[in-house]
């Protein structure tokens, strides 16, 4: 037996789930007795299961993952300045469209995100046919994708639109040259135009999803730009974006990256700034702040 107001004790304020565990463990074997096809409820059961087993210390789970962070591949088209991406480390191994089908318990997952590493997802040859697998598996799991948007073409655009939920969108820069110059060989007007094909796909199929959300690594390279991002982010259809703080690279032999004297904070007085200006232009523009902005 649980000795729950033991469990109770130890854990403090910590809130207890629903229900109790005996029951949340009851309706997932009850589920996978079943078999029943994908449904809203099952992820209800799986996520109360984990809730429980995270509350009580279980180790031997029954429940699956909520989210599931896949790395499709460990290969990437870009060379970005503040990345240790480095092709000659990359074992070109690569998860399988047959694994995913076979994967039935995804119908439990609440998220999947195939990102992991430093990597871009929409590289692998297989793309297209692992997000219609998914999606066939688990129709109700919420499809997260973090890409650099240079390798859309006009056979996977639909695709993207049809099955994700969120994309967000490694930008970096509110002008071309300084995109150019961080993220090499991608080039900008590309990047604009396959965001634009988006929103039109987007349009043509009724769809507000997939969000738009972009990320920007913070340097003393695109600091002064960052109050031109809002009114770009708005013109091409993001609603939120997060800023995150340069973290200096290890060096690598293929390339040279940014090093310490390439981050912002070297003048805080001067990036806060730049960050209220940031902060103004997203009130004007409607983008969201999805984290807090960097605190050097």
């Amino acid at each position: 037996m649980i000795d729950l107001e033991a469990i109770k004790a130890q854990r403090g304020n910590k809130p207890v789930p629903p229900g109790t565990y005996e029951e949340s463990l009851a309706a997932m074997e009850q589920a996978l007795k079943e078999d029943a096809p994908p449904s809203p409820e099952h992820i209800k059961i799986n996520n109360r299961l984990v809730a429980w087993e995270a509350y009580l210390g279980i180790a031997k789970v029954k429940s699956f993952p909520t989210q599931l962070h896949v790395g499709l591949n460990d290969v990437c088209n870009a060379r970005c300045a503040f990345c240790q991406y480095a092709p000659e480390r990359s074992t070109a191994n690569m998860i399988k469209a047959d694994d995913l089908r076979r994967a039935k318990w995804l119908k439990y997952v609440r998220s999947f995100f195939p990102n992991a590493g430093l990597s871009e997802p929409l590289i692998h040859p297989e793309i297209e046919e692992i997000f219609e697998i998914v999606r066939d598996n688990a129709p109700h799991i919420n499809m997260h994708l973090t890409t650099n948007v240079s390798l859309v073409s006009d056979r996977l655009l639909p695709v993207l639109v049809s099955n994700l939920n969120l994309m967000i969108i490694s930008l970096n820069a509110a002008r071309k040259e300084t995109y150019e110059f961080l993220m090499p060989p991608l080039k900008w007007d590309r990047i604009l135009r396959n965001l634009e094909r988006i929103q039109e796909e987007k349009a043509r199929q009724g769809r507000a999803h997939p969000e738009l959300q972009a990320g920007y690594v913070l340097n003393k390279h695109n600091l002064d730009e960052l109050p031109e991002l809002p009114a770009l982010l708005k013109s091409i259809g993001f609603t939120g974006c997060r800023i995150i703080e340069l973290k200096v690279p290890e060096p690598i032999k293929s390339r040279e990256l940014l090093t310490k004297d390439d981050v912002a904070s070297h003048d805080k007085a001067h990036a806060l700034k730049k960050f209220e200006e940031f902060e103004s232009e997203c009130r004007i523009h409607n983008i969201r702040l999805t984290q807090p902005l960097p605190a050097f």
